[in-house]
């Protein structure tokens, strides 16, 4: 009998996204707590990433094409409260995510398609914006990217705009496609 590996869920990957979220977690704040998430479309990435959100109490947000760095925090914000919120200075913005990261005990946060973040908007570097809300939370609340692979390879190698967090990076997790091992695990 074959088995069919397009069929099978990739366990492995949700495993390993736990593992790394536990080792964030586990870190002491002040310490770099960034997870990068990267693989292929198709292996679970997102799937993976709204239910170790849900587990966690986390912050799920999935970066959209096109977006400003005020949109970026906004969105954050929006899916963290649930619904959309009226600030128009950057910094009220700012101050309202810190506020809500702390009074909900600094959940993890996770931004899907992440390589959108790797340009530039209105001369503002998005990722630079993922750099400093990991810093001005006191990295208390882990902050996790999932990447196609662009933006994996910058943070990897220290390049183009991921060295502007490639230091905080605590844990990288390639997902693969199901396989027999994930048969087994099952």
């Amino acid at each position: 009998n074959r088995v069919k590996t397009d069929l099978l869920v990739p366990t492995r990957n949700v495993i390993m996204l736990g593992e790394a979220i536990e080792r964030s977690l586990s870190r002491r704040p002040g310490s770099g707590r960034l997870v990068v998430i990267n693989g292929a479309a198709g292996t679970g990435k997102t799937s993976s990433a709204k239910a170790i959100a849900k587990q966690y109490h986390g912050v799920y947000f999935s970066v959209p094409e096109m977006v400003t760095g005020r949109a970026l925090i906004s969105g954050v914000l929006d899916s963290m409260v649930g619904w959309r919120v009226e600030l128009h200075r950057v910094e009220a913005l700012w101050e309202r995510l810190l506020i809500e990261l702390e009074r909900r005990g600094w959940p993890p946060i996770f931004f899907d398609e992440a390589d959108r973040l790797n340009r530039t908007i209105h001369s503002c570097h998005l990722i630079e914006i993922v750099r400093d809300l990991h810093d001005e939370a006191k990295c208390k609340s882990p902050i996790v990217l999932l990447s196609i692979g662009k933006l994996a390879r910058q943070l990897a190698n220290a390049t183009g705009y991921g060295a502007a967090v490639s230091t905080r990076v605590c844990a990288s997790v390639h997902f693969e496609a199901g396989s027999l091992k994930d048969a087994k695990l099952l």
